[in-house]
């Protein structure tokens, strides 16, 4: 049988403590992000299901939350190019915090 790894070839990554405290905050504030934007569609949702509920009772209300709707939806998209941007000029193009084997 054929093994997969060469492992008498390549020495395995040298890791302080100071390198994995540093991906353990890149992977904090990728999960902040991941709870900031998921916590932001909820609200998103329930605006929306709030003018839908006021709808029969005053339209004025439900306009004026469509309208939150609207300015919110416009801020949050500024805001995710924004930390989009911030994130790949902190931590790379990758999607996830990568962890360098010959670092």
């Amino acid at each position: 049988m054929k093994l997969s790894y060469d492992f008498e070839r390549y020495e395995p990554p040298r890791l302080t403590e100071q390198k994995l405290e540093v991906i353990l905050q890149k992977r904090r504030e990728v999960r902040r992000m991941i709870i900031f934007a998921a916590a932001s569609n909820l609200f998103l949702i329930s605006l929306a299901l709030l003018a839908l509920a006021l709808a029969p009772y005053s339209m004025l209300a439900s306009v004026i939350c469509l309208a939150f709707l609207g300015i919110y939806l416009s801020a949050s998209g500024i805001l995710t190019v924004l930390l989009t941007r911030r994130l790949i000029d902190r931590y790379g193009k990758a999607s996830a915090v990568p962890l360098a084997l010959n670092a």
